[in-house]
């Protein structure tokens, strides 16, 4: 699991991970709650497009929008959990982690549902 937030990748790597899918979360720094989701994009696609979202007040999960405008974008960091080889598996193994976290609560856990 590659667990470095992706403002601090090295530049070549950085760019070579980015193209890549799988795994990832979105952690709120001040209450440390988290949104897990998946790509079969790639990283940089799906990155961007949640800070699109969010930027623009139009997230789908309105518990995560409500946050990020509460405490603003430096609040918030995207990190890759696993890079998946096998694009065919990454809904299945998201699963596993939503498993995971989502019966911790809404205390910390944006995703509402499995």
């Amino acid at each position: 699991m590659i667990l470095e937030t992706y403002r601090g990748f090295k530049k070549g790597f950085f760019f070579n991970i980015m193209k890549k899918f799988g795994i990832y979360k979105i952690t709120c720094k001040v209450n440390n709650k988290i949104y897990i989701g998946s790509t079969e994009v790639c990283f940089k696609q799906r990155f961007k497009k949640h800070k699109q979202r969010l930027r623009n007040n139009y997230h789908e999960n309105d518990y995560l929008q409500k946050s990020w405008n509460k405490y603003g974008e430096d609040n918030f960091t995207f990190e890759i959990l696993e890079e998946i080889s096998d694009k065919s598996k990454v809904k299945e193994i998201e699963q596993l982690y939503l498993d995971e976290y989502i019966p911790k609560g809404k205390d910390f856990c944006f995703n509402l549902s499995k």
